[in-house]
């Protein structure tokens, strides 16, 4: 699966799900599920139920990079 951006090392992406697009934190420290159509992100495994604020020309790259923060800040 092909994402907008590098992910820090050791982290998997998997194949989208009825969810989205599930980033893997290394050593199952974490997950993080994101939805290109919300256009928004949650953490765990399981549906994205709030809509985003991500628009613009770069909103995908937004909305990742904003999705492995939130994921990086819970795991500290």
């Amino acid at each position: 699966m092909r994402i907008p951006i590098v992910l820090p090392e050791g982290w998997t992406v998997e194949e989208p799900s009825s969810y989205g697009i599930v980033i893997n934190a290394i050593d199952g420290q974490g997950s993080v599920t994101v939805s290109e159509k919300m256009r928004g992100f949650t953490l765990g495994v399981m549906p994205v139920r709030r809509k985003g604020n991500f628009d613009g020309r770069k909103w995908k790259v937004a909305l990742y990079d904003a999705a492995v923060e939130a994921l990086q800040a819970s795991i500290v």
